[in-house]
């Protein structure tokens, strides 16, 4: 029993100390303009498709703001509840619009 104990307390500080660490590591931004992405940002419009239309925050009627941390978490909030928490990195891709490798 003691044994049994002691493997499953050393199983959650292992865990813990884990977590904690991974959580607290930043990412590498590629280049230093690529940091003005972390923060938090307030949906204000979104305009454009093939109907040329334009939502906002009162014609939808709710608010939305993301943000990007930088250990690497994005967050996406409702009306300032939080409905979306993913992981997030920089990649370099082939462009769809040339040869070169872009961000993304």
């Amino acid at each position: 029993m003691r044994l049994v104990l002691r493997t499953g307390i050393l199983l959650v500080i292992v865990w813990l100390s884990t977590s904690l660490f991974t959580s607290c590591r930043k990412i590498d931004a590629p280049e230093q303009n690529f940091e003005i992405i972390f923060g938090r940002w307030k949906w204000l419009y979104s305009t454009g498709g093939w109907a040329g239309g334009c939502l906002s925050p009162s014609s939808e009627g709710y608010q939305l703001e993301i943000e990007f941390k930088q250990n690497g978490i994005y967050k996406e909030f409702k009306d300032g509840r939080m409905v979306k928490r993913l992981n997030f990195h920089f990649e370099k891709r082939p462009s769809i619009y040339s040869a070169d490798e872009k961000y993304s």
